[in-house]
């Protein structure tokens, strides 16, 4: 009888012992799964440290519905910070819910507390959507919907470029549409980030089409660079497809020009329809930027030539619009010489040498393609396309140098190669 008894003792020891070790852990469990607020102050009696719920926890239960001002109340007397609790479940509160943000104020929430960014609640919201109720609570707790972060950025430019419907609530409560950034940059430009939705709606409320960053940038070259479906609501809209940034660049050469970053470059995929579109509103495909680079100079080397079809229609688009194919930079470099230097030189000459182009002319120090070609090439079948294409092995530059002190310097073929090659 001891022994039974001592084994039920026992028994009763360790499941209270487990229970202790998990109470935390069932206090999560309780407040993600919307369990009575009697349940929850029982295991923080029992020990459960309701400060170290996770924030998803929060959330979880924010969006069952878990909006009890008792159990705010409490995890707020026991130690559980009512500003991180607020932004935590803001972002997650539905329209019906929205009055615990008054209940989480009186508790002693600081509602105009910041992120390292300088991002308020209402801009940290807005990535996501918050209903409009939240947005007046907000402002009538001192977030001004045009209040702006560390970098100049307001509420609803983050709205806009995570395309939600929070744009619609800031532009009615007050929101600026033609506020920049430090940078320069409006919601519109913004708004290029998400979908043509937004675009459309920023510019129903009279967002400035033509509006540029600091840079010169306008609202048509962000849209041109990305590819963006809106570009062609921008056109629509009468946006100047010809105007130019400090560097001289239309939203044209911004179409085909390579994408760079802090790090690197990256070739823009071809888009035939978008080339299309800026031809048929009357961009100027002669345009130079400020060091003489064409539109097609852009072309060659901004363009991925992987689908070669797409980059030939490309080209043939703007030669096809007006585009002089023998037209050189500043130093009178061609798009073709610049082709013959390109790693995807193979794919991107043909498309000038069935267009007649001007083979053996020279930049400003006598260089021809060919030459280029000599040095740079990385393939032999790309110098006897040029060969049989009329270009001239036996010509000197401005310093009389051959196509074959040229080929000295080629890091990619064997000069042995190249030599026989070219004497072919």
């Amino acid at each position: 009888m001891t022994s039974k008894k001592n084994k039920i003792i026992f028994g009763i020891v360790l499941a209270v012992s487990f229970f202790y070790s998990i109470r935390t852990e069932l206090l999560d469990l309780a407040i993600s799964g919307n369990f009575n607020v009697g349940i929850v102050k029982f295991l923080v009696w029992c020990g459960g440290d309701i400060t170290e719920i996770p924030r998803d926890t929060w959330i979880k239960s924010i969006k069952k519905g878990n909006v009890n001002p008792r159990l705010f109340d409490f995890a707020v007397k026991e130690g559980v910070d009512p500003s991180a609790l607020l932004e935590t479940i803001l972002p997650n509160l539905s329209s019906e819910n929205s009055q615990i943000i008054n209940n989480l104020i009186d508790l002693g929430a600081n509602v105009k507390t910041k992120d390292k960014n300088g991002a308020n609640l209402l801009m940290n919201g807005a990535v996501s959507y918050i209903p409009p109720n939240t947005v007046k609570i907000l402002d009538n707790n001192g977030i001004s919907v045009n209040s702006r972060d560390r970098y100049g950025k307001t509420a609803l430019m983050y709205a806009a470029e995570n395309g939600n419907k929070t744009v619609d609530t800031i532009i009615t409560e007050g929101g600026n549409v033609n506020d920049r950034d430090n940078y320069g940059k409006t919601a519109l430009m913004y708004a290029l980030e998400s979908n043509t939705d937004t675009v459309e709606k920023l510019i129903a409320a009279g967002a400035y089409i033509n509006d540029r960053d600091r840079h010169g940038k306008t609202v048509l070259m962000y849209a041109a660079e990305k590819n963006s479906a809106a570009t062609a609501v921008l056109i629509k809209a009468k946006a100047d497809v010809n105007a130019v940034d400090n560097a001289g660049r239309t939203a044209l050469i911004y179409a085909v020009k390579n994408i760079c970053n802090n790090k690197r470059c990256f070739d823009h995929s071809p888009n035939p329809e978008l080339i299309n579109l800026f031809v048929k509103a009357g961009s100027d495909v002669n345009a130079k930027d400020k060091n003489g680079n064409t539109v097609l100079i852009h072309a060659v080397t901004g363009l991925s030539a992987h689908d070669k079809n797409k980059y030939e229609q490309v080209i043939n688009e703007l030669i096809r619009a007006g585009a002089d194919i023998n037209a050189g930079d500043d130093y009178g470099k061609t798009p073709l010489m610049y082709a013959v230097m390109d790693k995807e030189a193979e794919k991107k000459i043909g498309v000038f040498l069935k267009n007649k182009v001007a083979i053996n002319s020279v930049d400003s120090d006598g260089t021809s393609a060919i030459m280029y070609a000599a040095e740079w090439g990385r393939s032999l079948s790309m110098i006897e396309k040029l060969k049989k294409s009329g270009a001239d092995v036996n010509a000197t530059d401005s310093f009389g140098k051959t196509v074959y002190d040229y080929a000295q310097n080629n890091r990619y073929i064997n000069y042995n190669k190249l030599v026989k090659t070219l004497k072919k």
